[in-house]
């Protein structure tokens, strides 16, 4: 049987900015849209992945792949956070703390 080093294992890359990001600023995102509004979060958050994507289409070198990598994460962290504020709400028929629902 032949064995490769380091198959099986689990690198760190540069595709792994977004999701290092995700785990970080999920914990912002909840009291931000608890003051300001979820449906406030999730248009500007929605802006910033459209930016990244666009970004994603056109950089030029490393250090802007990376920095669009985590505006990506901070876009798509929100929506992971946030979502489970709207489900509940709708799951417990609790009443809606920005106003806009």
């Amino acid at each position: 049987m032949l064995v490769i080093p380091g198959e099986g294992r689990r690198k760190w890359g540069l595709d792994d900015a977004d999701r290092q990001t995700q785990g970080l600023v999920n914990i912002w995102w909840i009291p931000v849209a608890n003051i300001i509004g979820r449906r406030f979060v999730f248009l500007v958050t929605t802006i910033l992945c459209c930016m990244a994507g666009v970004g994603l289409g056109s950089f030029h070198g490393v250090g802007a792949y990376m920095g669009v990598q985590v505006l990506n994460g901070l876009g798509t962290s929100a929506y992971q956070a946030v979502i489970q504020l709207a489900v509940s709400q709708r799951a417990y028929n609790t009443i809606s703390h920005d106003g806009l629902d």
